[in-house]
């Protein structure tokens, strides 16, 4: 799983990556175990998991409704870019949840969703698994992950999951940037297995999602860095990322004073200048 692109797929062919078997029985088993989890729906293959959990909220779905796939033929990432993904190879999942929470404490599930999914993968993967403000779960740098939240504005909020787990290689393309469990030398785990430990993390703090902020500024690789903050409107903010505010924003220190980012693109920017 990573942003873009087919050519990818002849990984596959030549045996560069050690797939698991999707197996249903199993994702129902442990993740319906938890005990939130009202319904888990599986698919081998789906438009979006998002999307899929979006239509069900529509339909009247519980909270506590799950959405597995084995791939995914639209899956997206932030900022509507395409999500790529093989069979057998990621954790592909969308969490439907309906909070009791201001509609301004809402961005802090996507932070809660990303320490549950680090933790969850650490403990399983044996990686050290961190996170880049503000949904991606990186290992040494790279993206191994990522967090997708989605409101349908009636109450419904959607999280969607996506980690790497068995890739053993990746294109040109994305070589520099991503990884998985496996790339980054960690064990595969069971995909069912690091489901059922995301969603059982999650559900423990997700009525009060500002009791996973401590935990999230500790686990955060953003924090500290000197980054540019690239937005859809507006010149990019180039400065010091000094802190995670109360509401999830990112706190950005420029030379002229502190700025709080609720969203946007974060670069890390290395010593001396270069991304």
């Amino acid at each position: 799983m990573g942003d873009l692109t087919a050519a990818c797929v002849p990984l596959i062919a030549s045996g560069l990556v050690e797939t698991e078997p999707f197996d249903p029985v199993a994702f129902v088993s442990m993740a319906g175990a938890v005990p939130w989890v009202t319904d888990v729906r599986c698919h081998a293959e789906i438009d979006s998991t998002n999307a899929e959990a979006l239509r069900l909220a529509a339909a009247g779905a519980p909270e506590g409704t799950i959405v597995v796939a084995d791939t995914q033929t639209a899956g997206r990432g932030r900022l509507d870019r395409p999500w790529w993904s093989e069979p057998g190879t990621a954790l592909l999942a969308s969490l439907l949840i309906r909070p009791a929470l201001d509609p301004d404490r809402l961005p802090l599930l996507s932070l809660l969703a990303g320490v549950a999914a680090a933790r969850a993968t650490t403990a399983a993967g044996g990686v050290a698994v961190r996170l880049k403000w503000p949904n991606d779960l990186v290992v040494d740098g790279r993206k191994l992950g990522g967090i997708l939240s989605e409101s349908d504005g009636k109450g419904a909020v959607v999280v969607g999951l996506g980690v790497n787990v068995r890739q053993a290689s990746f294109p040109d393309e994305l070589a520099s940037t991503a990884t998985s469990i496996v790339a980054s030398g960690g064990r595969a785990p069971e995909r069912a297995w690091l489901l059922a430990a995301t969603l059982s993390s999650f559900g423990a703090r997700m009525n009060a999602p500002e009791e996973a902020l401590d935990d999230y500024r500790a686990m955060c690789d953003t924090l500290a860095r000197e980054v540019r903050v690239e937005r859809s409107a507006g010149d990019a903010i180039h400065g010091k990322a000094v802190d995670v505010a109360a509401s999830g924003a990112l706190v950005i220190e420029t030379e002229e004073r502190r700025i709080e980012i609720s969203s946007g693109d974060v670069v890390h920017v290395r010593p001396g200048g270069s991304d």
